[in-house]
């Protein structure tokens, strides 16, 4: 048994391109090295902006045959060939070869292709080339340092060689270090300023902000997702404590932490009573040598930008709330797509056409174009140009300076709701359905102009799009024939879609929401982990299923049944079955019609009249909202379980397959009845559950 250690360094690489390099190493090296029969005691994955690590653990051969051939160069002269390769136990011997052939393949070679392999696939966001070479990653590669036990394993990859050297701290000068054994590697980093482990750079980071805030009896307002970037951009963490003039308190408090914790990348202070301090927190890559120089620089590079803030959000007061309507114009929305003034008009149109054709949301016709016409006023203000990330934050402030409702002005700021992948849904309706038809009119001009989702390119970010459409939907419980609202959408780009085929954009509009609404499921299924659940998705049903908030309540109403009693999902998938098998038999062999006159058991009219109000709950009308259909949907499923003793009843006296052409058929009605309930709940996809 013997250890791997392979250090990647690179230019600065973006935070977020390390957390998904490092996620995507953690899937793919624990199948490359299955799948070569390679063990393994344990894989340690770490990174930071400057090197990604993998630590791989007591490396051993399982002993077993390999049918395929690895290697890239076997596979381009003998691919019409099959290798059978049989390990020895001993690590470095060569790998014999069960049949006639001249090769002699050694774990360095394997290990060395797994690891090119996995460098070559790592999908980031963005990649770049450098130099002569055609090899793309996120930043240039400047070392690789690989060690297999005690030798160095050459990886060819960038034009650079593998060697044992590695690179310290940066704000040491790049000083380059032998690696003399893998057991040193880690005390030689940290000796020299670089803390491998995320976690541990974490609890540093919190630690010290809890000590540094209490100087001043503050509390830290901690942010997550700046967090965990910050972790990535440093590796040796210290904590500064900086201020900057009370006089500054003045600027609202959402704005004033989004210009500190978006701008500035630092962390916010606030009193016991949640009342901001005129401190911040930043977080450096290693301890300055002159530390009041650099609080000082900190405090005048945040000073500069609120004193620009002020300049501009003076100057906007001035300006009238309708007087930002008319500069939408000179507001490029995207090229061939007109101004932000005609997605404006485009959005009235199609919020006019869903309020006219739902009845339930036709209170907002009166109101909605008149909000809509002022959504995007903020885009225009001097503040949002030089600030951008304070969209819908300066309307909703504007809205209030100009004597307006406080509900209008949240429905400025939450229309833009959800802006992330974890963000929160707003909870008024009006929002909701702005966000929805604005994200809808922005996927669909997007791909109107061919700039298409690929499977390793997505620069207009058009699924997270398509997530934050279908969580506006499911969230907010706006139930909408989707696929009729797309049509009429679409027809709104006559002026622009000139060779660009409709159909073939609402197909690519509706399968990337459809794509992304199965992803939403599997995540939500997810929770369900006390049970082995199982999805398999009708592709047609889904094609043709227009309203997916409807089948997202159906399928909670499944999942709750399944977590809370299982023993009721039992018995539904029994009587599913059981009906199932029969009319397998009978469906293709008999012409049904059905008269109530000729149901003459007990049995089958006391089944009948159970179904009969099955089917008055489905046609029950409610002032339509998420939770009402909720409870709906639940209730008829739970009838249709407490069919189940009627339906043994049926089945143990009544003849299905009488001599009597009317009977038959009414029995064999009562049966289709049944599973088209059933049905209703299962079309779209089938659970599989494993107790």
């Amino acid at each position: 048994m013997i250890n791997l250690l392979c250090e990647i360094g690179c230019e600065d690489l973006p935070a977020h391109e390390v957390n998904l390099a490092l996620s995507y190493m953690n899937m793919k090296i624990p199948m490359l090295l299955y799948n070569n029969k390679i063990n393994y005691q344990s894989i340690i994955l770490e990174g930071t902006h400057r090197r990604l690590l993998l630590y791989v653990k007591k490396l051993s051969y399982s002993g077993l045959y390999y049918k395929t051939c690895m290697l890239d160069d076997m596979n381009k002269n003998n691919s019409h060939r099959i290798y059978n390769y049989k390990f020895n136990n001993n690590l470095g011997d060569d790998i014999k070869l069960c049949n006639k052939t001249k090769y002699n393949v050694k774990i360095e070679d394997i290990l060395s292709n797994i690891l090119c392999c996995m460098l070559k696939e790592i999908p980031f966001v963005k990649k770049m080339k450098w130099q002569s070479n055609n090899i793309f990653f996120s930043r240039p590669i400047r070392w690789i340092l690989c060690c297999l036990g005690e030798r160095i394993l050459n990886i060819p990859y960038a034009g650079i060689i593998s060697n044992s050297y590695t690179c310290v701290h940066r704000m040491l000068g790049n000083k380059r270090m032998k690696i003399a054994s893998i057991s040193n590697y880690f005390n030689i980093l940290r000796n020299n300023y670089v803390i491998l482990s995320a976690m541990e750079r974490k609890n540093i980071i919190l630690h010290y902000m809890k000590k540094e805030s209490k100087l001043v009896s503050g509390v830290v307002k901690l942010k997550l997702s700046l967090l965990n970037n910050i972790i990535n951009m440093v590796e040796y963490p210290w904590i500064l404590l900086c201020s900057f003039k009370k006089e500054y308190l003045q600027i609202p408090k959402k704005i004033l932490c989004a210009i500190i914790e978006e701008n500035q990348k630092c962390f916010v202070l606030l009193d016991s009573n949640d009342i901001l301090l005129n401190y911040f927190i930043v977080i450096l890559d290693i301890k300055p040598k002159l530390k009041n120089n650099i609080m000082y620089g900190y405090s005048n590079a945040l000073q500069s930008k609120l004193v620009d803030f002020c300049f501009y959000y003076k100057r906007d007061l001035k300006i009238g709330l309708y007087s930002f309507l008319s500069k939408l114009k000179n507001i490029i929305f995207m090229n061939r797509l007109g101004s932000m003034h005609d997605k404006v008009l485009r959005m009235q149109r199609i919020a006019y056409y869903i309020c006219s054709n739902i009845y339930y949301l036709s209170f907002l016709n009166n109101i909605i174009k008149y909000i809509i016409q002022l959504c995007k006023f903020d885009l225009a203000s001097n503040v949002v140009m030089q600030f951008p990330y304070l969209k819908g934050m300066v309307g909703k402030i504007y809205v209030i300076k100009y004597n307006k409702d406080i509900k209008f002005a949240n429905i400025i700021e939450e229309h833009y709701f959800p802006r992330f992948s974890n963000d929160q849904v707003s909870k008024l309706q009006e929002a909701n359905l702005i966000s929805f038809i604005d994200k809808l009119d922005s996927l669909i001009a997007i791909l109107s102009v061919g700039k298409n989702v690929t499977s390793d390119s997505d620069p207009f970010y058009l699924r997270r799009l398509a997530i934050a459409i279908n969580k506006t939907l499911i969230h907010s419980g706006i139930i909408m024939p989707i696929k009729k609202i797309l049509v009429k959408h679409i027809n709104l780009y006559d002026d622009v879609l000139i060779d660009i085929n409709k159909n073939v954009l609402l197909l690519n509009v509706y399968n990337l929401i459809i794509g992304k609404f199965k992803y939403i499921i599997y995540k939500y299924i997810t929770k369900y982990n006390t049970r082995n659940i199982s999805i398999i998705f009708n592709n047609d049903f889904m094609l043709d299923s227009s309203n997916l908030v409807d089948i997202w309540v159906r399928l909670e109403v499944l999942l709750i049944i399944i977590e809370k009693k299982y023993n009721l999902f039992v018995d539904l998938k029994i009587i599913f079955k059981r009906l199932n098998n029969l009319l397998s038999l009978l469906s293709s062999k008999y012409d049904i019609r059905f008269n109530k006159f000729f149901l003459v058991a007990n049995e089958e009219i006391e089944l009948y009249q159970k179904i009969e109000y099955i089917e008055k709950l489905f046609k029950m009308k409610y002032s339509i909202s998420k939770s009402e259909l909720l409870k709906q949907y639940y209730m008829i499923v739970m009838e249709i379980i407490y069919l189940k003793p009627y339906i043994n009843v049926f089945f143990k006296n009544i003849m299905v397959l009488s001599q009597n052409d009317n009977k038959r058929n009414n029995r064999i009605f009562l049966i289709l009845k049944i599973k088209k309930f059933i049905m209703f709940f299962k079309s779209f996809l089938m659970l599989s559950v494993k107790s």
